[in-house]
């Protein structure tokens, strides 16, 4: 998570990094990190602004590992 502020709505900005070289791993990326905000919004905090950054290497991990790590970044998951 790179930034996070007050709002009137819950916001989510998603950015994702040029080392990720090929353009279809990059819309990947984002589409599997918009499902797990998807998935999870009734959870998230509430009249937040969040903006994150998916850096290089995002592309190669398993679905249930970006969630886990998602979810650890919001603090909704037990950190271990």
């Amino acid at each position: 998570m790179v930034f996070c502020r007050d709002s009137d709505g819950t916001r989510f900005g998603l950015a994702v990094s040029r080392a990720i070289r090929k353009a279809v791993a990059r819309n990947a990326a984002k589409r599997r990190t918009k499902e797990i905000i998807r998935k999870h919004l009734d959870c998230l905090p509430k009249n937040k602004r969040f903006v994150l950054l998916a850096k290089a290497g995002v592309e190669r991990e398993r679905f249930r590992i970006l969630e886990a790590e998602v979810l650890k970044l919001f603090g909704l998951l037990e950190r271990s």
